[in-house]
């Protein structure tokens, strides 16, 4: 048994809550503790605390950084802030799991790890969808080359937010590119492993120049290619697709699957255990599915490791470098672009 990982949870959104409760859940025998909850909604930050059973509570991010109890912080507040909070969590000594995107462009997501590096902290992305047991699964399947010499990739993710501010705004950091495209570029580059010799991007802007839909072509080394589609406008069935030379893989409900159809068209299944408030049958249950990449950081802390062998810093940096080429090709920028 890991002993228990002691967090500090920074936001106090849904997304948030949803990482609280999978943390609850006995999904794995890793274990984890929420010692403290911030948000400058102080409000909030007491009803959080109460609600989960959570020790303290504060109105403002440093204190949570200068918490002796807090190991690693969960960060969870609006996008144009994770630079920053990211930097101030490691400026304090506490390892970081920040929400995707990690941070708005490429030039932010260098500094922050360099900086997590120097200090010999742990610092990851949270793309949940990596950890995944259906992901090792893959992954595993393309070391003993039972997938192998892929062609093509496809992945389209839709999720409707056209009403949903944090994703229109601008100011807020809104935009399927970040939003949503960090998880299909990470799919991709599982795969191939390697930046494009290629992107062509095209989209849809809304009336305050944030993407609200884009399709990319990736073109990579040895004519392999990629094509992802991201709505923010609709909702798809969000699948990914690989075919390669011994046949096609499918990950429905890639973002976070809980099954993967093989070649032989052989279909494995992972259950994650329902409670009164997550379901499998409402698909709400893979919400859980955030206890994987808490479990990651706890085995990768304890093992005094600053590096996660499933999603590394090197892949962090490539994906921000994809983001920022699709936005500049579909025209989209944001204040802190202009470093």
């Amino acid at each position: 048994m890991i002993m228990a990982l002691r967090w500090g949870i920074v936001g106090a959104g849904s997304i948030a809550e949803k990482f609280i409760d999978a943390l609850s859940t006995n999904l794995t025998t890793v274990e984890h503790k929420v010692v403290a909850i911030c948000s400058h909604d102080e409000e909030r930050a007491k009803s959080f605390a109460t609600k989960f059973k959570i020790q303290r509570f504060y109105a403002d991010y440093k204190s949570l950084a200068q918490d002796d109890m807090v190991e690693i912080a969960y960060i969870a507040v609006l996008n144009p802030q994770h630079y920053e909070v990211c930097l101030l969590m490691l400026r304090y000594g506490k390892h970081i799991l920040c929400e995707t995107p990690f941070c708005m462009n490429e030039w932010q997501t260098d500094k922050v790890l360099q900086y997590a590096r120097h200090h010999e902290l742990f610092a990851i992305a949270g793309i949940w969808s990596r950890f995944f047991p259906s992901y090792q699964h893959l992954k595993a399947m393309m070391e003993r080359r039972e997938i192998f010499d892929i062609r093509e990739i496809y992945v389209k993710h839709g999720l409707k937010s056209d009403t949903n501010r944090r994703v229109t705004h601008k100011a807020l950091g809104g935009g399927v590119v970040l939003d949503l495209g960090a998880y299909a570029i990470q799919f991709v580059l599982l795969c191939y492993n390697e930046y494009p010799k290629s992107i062509k991007a095209t989209g849809k802007i809304n009336s305050d120049n944030v993407d609200m839909y884009f399709e990319a072509d990736l073109m990579f080394s040895g004519n392999r290619m990629a094509r992802i589609v991201c709505s923010g406008l609709e909702t798809y069935d969000n699948q990914a697709v690989i075919i390669s030379k011994k046949g096609t893989v499918c990950l429905p409900s890639y973002c976070c699957p809980l099954s993967l159809i093989e070649p032989d068209c052989n279909i494995r299944t992972w259950w994650i255990p329902e409670t009164e408030k997550y379901s499998n049958a409402t698909n709400s249950c893979n919400y859980l599915g955030l206890r994987y990449e808490a479990d990651e950081a706890a085995k990768c802390i304890r093992a005094k490791s600053i590096y996660s062998r499933v999603l590394s810093h090197d892949e962090m940096i490539l994906i921000a470098r994809i983001q920022d080429e699709i936005r500049r090709q579909i025209g989209v920028r944001y204040d802190c672009d202009k470093r």
